[in-house]
């Protein structure tokens, strides 16, 4: 049972009023709703600067609408994160406790996201404004992609640390967790865009492709390992926490796909992510993975792809596939591959003890 201090022991101590036990602020639905909803203008800043770089190739200046909802959207996300953790140190919580679990980081990513836009306005003035791939890699971006990854998921990081009791099972009430996981999947996502097969389908007729097809075809089935290595990533790191709610996969493939589809003005791969993603969750409702049960979740990593690859390839058919059945079918099945190589990661069998 929690220890509480007497009257007179609380009159001599600011944080008295705290049971003993209790180590930092407490955890908060509030909060996590609210962090969600400033997450939600900051990424949708991300993309929308991201679909300006793509379709204005004359942007030439730093001051830009988009950037102005970037901007604004990172400072209302800095700004509740400030005012929680004022509002913890007044409360009595230590500067180290005042914030609830898994929120600590997002001190952190305010300040270097803060320090990296300074430093991305001097280097947009010095150097001029990059494009393509030079925009991803720009060392600024890559600063600000790390500090806003650490704002970002921050619900998820402190659904993580909850105790499965204090989790309620349905989707409902996991949302924050899951929108913020489906954020930083997209903005990882969207720093590889150059390898998404959503924004450079190699494999479709109408897209031009090298003199020499082999580069083409190297792309794209690269585009497809790096993006699955991204999608497995993300889910089999939640699946290892407790189990996902009904729905929770759909959500996922359904706000990565929004975003990365928008962003591009290609809605037609949109269809295939929902799918992929109602497919998802009808799989693990089948399978029931777990980490009890590493074989289950072995298969399972290597099923999730394919659904959303054999999707991606029925969309491209009707304006023609130009690789070879040997290509498509074989970049699905690598799909799989590389997820259920993942899992063994997520999931590592057990290292047999030494002989005696």
């Amino acid at each position: 049972m929690a220890t509480v201090l007497s009257l007179p022991e609380q009159q001599a101590n600011p944080i008295a009023s705290v049971p003993l036990t209790v180590a930092r602020a407490v955890p908060s639905a509030q909060l996590d709703w609210a962090m969600t909803a400033v997450t939600t203008w900051f990424v949708g800043g991300v993309f929308l600067d991201g679909w300006a770089h793509n379709n204005i190739p004359d942007l030439e200046t730093f001051f830009t609408p988009w950037h102005a909802v970037l901007y604004s959207g990172y400072a209302a996300t800095a700004l509740l994160v400030l005012l929680t953790f004022l509002w913890g140190l007044r409360k009595g919580f230590g500067w180290r406790h005042a914030l609830p679990a898994g929120y600590g980081l997002a001190v952190a990513g305010s300040a270097i996201f803060f320090l990296g836009g300074m430093a991305d306005m001097l280097w947009h003035i010095t150097f001029g404004i990059e494009a393509n791939v030079d925009a991803l890699l720009s060392p600024t971006h890559l600063v600000l992609a790390l500090g806003g990854l650490m704002m970002q998921a921050a619900p998820f990081r402190a659904w993580w640390q909850r105790h499965d009791s204090e989790v309620k099972p349905r989707l409902i009430h996991q949302l924050p967790a899951f929108l913020s996981l489906a954020y930083v999947w997209s903005v990882l996502a969207f720093f590889t865009q150059y390898v998404h097969p959503f924004t450079n389908a190699w494999a479709s007729g109408t897209k031009r492709s090298p003199a020499d097809p082999f580069f083409g075809q190297a792309l794209g089935a690269v585009s497809i390992i790096v993006q699955t290595a991204l999608l497995a990533g993300v889910v089999l790191l939640a699946a290892r926490r407790r189990p996902l709610p009904p729905g929770a996969l759909t959500l996922l493939f359904t706000v990565n796909g929004l975003l990365v589809n928008a962003m591009h003005g290609q809605p037609k791969f949109l269809a295939a992510a929902i799918v992929a993603g109602l497919c998802a969750d009808a799989l693990y409702a089948w399978l029931r993975p777990s980490m009890a049960k590493p074989g289950r979740i072995h298969l399972f990593a290597f099923l999730l792809p394919l659904p959303l690859y054999g999707l991606y390839f029925a969309v491209l058919a009707p304006g023609g596939i130009v690789w070879s059945i040997h290509l498509w079918a074989g970049s699905i099945a690598i799909a799989g591959v590389t997820a259920w190589l993942l899992s063994y990661v997520a999931v590592p069998p057990d290292v047999p003890a030494e002989a005696s």
